[in-house]
């Protein structure tokens, strides 16, 4: 520890600043003590609206963080700049458009003697022709079902909604959403606890749907969702995410019964081992157009499963990427469980994927034996544009690169990016060498990953 004390600054600015792209670790660098934090955090606030939408997250919440700190002066002039915002056509032209009910800090900067009503008001006659509307709901008692309606009503070419911390208490608000049935493609619902809802009624009228995202979630049962299901016409949705647990297993069987013959983009991202089962067979039962597949948390029960399946969707699979569940990766310690795992995985792999494979991605502890095994059976793929590793075994890392490198000459991948996750013991010569050799690779990673949100039809 005695490096990242201070005593040898100029190494320790190095390293910290090889993490550049790496916010999870910068943010866990601010907390270990007031040197590592000196120098991380203007690091992390450099850049914030480049820091925004990292890695497919949303972080617009560091605006609040300004705003607490203006003087009075900046914020009467805010305040003007809101009252000039109102009075003329700003607003008119806006195609992306946040609710934020969750940070009660913005009533700070509001005008004196108003409150969010006075906002929700004059909002659907500024507000006209946004197209992806964005709600974290929070703050009780705010948003009514006549502000939504009224607001949801006056969009006449509303594409999208991304819905977060719904709960019991305004579940109510999604009635409203049936006005805007016709043009709606894409709903996201995130962290949103759906625990004692009886029903959302109002997406019954979503007929329109091509993009469905569960991302932490609670309480996803059929009950609430059979609104959904029971839509008479076909549900013609190619892009789907499911990620968190305690997801209903009936639920997951009657969705990709309803909806798994038309879709092409899939990410998965179950934490139980029975919800990752129901999925692999659904989907070996019902898809047959999968060209973009997001699989994590793979684990030894899933080894077979997940062969199956790759094998059945390998005719339209053109993007691919793959993760073993894994322990906290940040320790210096291997599960050999884990191990033995990815070995698996690697050994028999790259014999099934598809020729016409564009896109790979893996994030596995990678034995050198069991990668160039892999490597190997993958001679057979032409046109593989990208190659994106991140090696979660820090032995023989050396090896492991080469082996890559020597893969992406031969084949002639366009875009290569690698990364090695987890701590170095004290003194091991590797530490240089991954801060060396692999730190121009490592930036890439970020800048060449594909999500599924690239495929959104929106």
């Amino acid at each position: 520890m005695e490096l990242f004390s201070g005593v040898l600054p100029e190494i320790t600015i190095s390293i910290i600043q090889n993490l550049r792209n790496d916010f999870g670790s910068l943010y866990s660098c601010a907390l270990v003590n007031r040197n590592l934090c000196r120098i991380t955090i203007p690091i992390l606030w450099e850049d914030p609206f480049f820091v925004m939408y990292q890695e497919g997250r949303d972080r617009s919440n560091f605006l609040f963080i300004y705003l607490l700190f203006l003087n009075d002066e900046d914020k009467e002039r805010l305040k003007r700049l809101g009252e000039i915002c109102r009075k003329s056509k700003f607003l008119s032209d806006i195609k992306y458009f946040t609710l934020d009910f969750k940070q009660s800090e913005i009533i700070r900067i509001l005008p004196p003697n108003s409150s969010y009503q006075y906002l929700l008001k004059y909002l659907p006659s500024a507000i006209t022709t946004n197209k992806h509307f964005t709600i974290y709901f929070g703050l009780e008692g705010i948003l009514s079902e006549e502000n939504l309606e009224n607001l949801i009503q006056s969009q006449t070419q509303l594409l999208s909604l991304t819905l977060h911390y719904i709960s019991p208490q305004v579940a109510y608000l999604l009635s409203p959403f049936k006005y805007c049935s016709k043009t709606l493609t894409s709903i996201k619902f995130n962290s949103c606890d759906f625990t004692n809802i009886s029903s959302l009624n109002g997406l019954y009228y979503l007929v329109h749907l091509e993009s469905l995202q569960f991302k932490l979630c609670k309480g996803v049962t059929v009950q609430v969702f059979r609104p959904l299901l029971d839509i008479p016409t076909p549900l013609k949705i190619k892009t789907l995410t499911l990620e968190g647990q305690n997801m209903e297993i009936n639920f997951i069987r009657l969705l990709f019964q309803k909806v798994g013959s038309f879709l092409e983009n899939l990410e998965i991202y179950l934490w139980e081992d029975i919800e990752r089962q129901i999925v692999f067979e659904s989907i070996i039962n019902y898809c047959d157009k999968i060209q973009f597949l997001h699989l994590y948390e793979i684990d030894h029960v899933d080894i077979l499963p997940f062969f199956k399946l790759i094998t059945h969707v390998r005719k339209n699979l053109k993007y691919l990427s793959l993760s073993n569940k894994t322990s906290d990766c940040m320790s210096i310690s291997i599960n050999m469980d884990h191990l033995r795992v990815c070995s698996m995985i690697l050994d028999n792999l790259g014999q099934i994927l598809p020729d016409s494979l564009k896109y790979l991605e893996l994030k596995l502890e990678i034995d050198p034996t069991n990668l160039k095994i892999f490597l190997d059976n993958c001679k057979h793929i032409d046109g593989l544009s990208r190659l994106l590793v991140i090696n979660k075994y820090n032995k023989d890392i050396k090896i492991t690169f080469e082996l890559l490198k020597e893969f992406v000459s031969e084949k002639k991948v366009m875009n290569f990016a690698y990364q090695v996750k987890g701590l170095f013991c004290r003194g091991d010569q590797n530490l240089e060498w991954v801060a060396n050799e692999i730190q121009h690779f490592k930036e890439l990673y970020y800048d060449l990953i594909i999500r599924i949100s690239d495929f959104d039809v929106i």
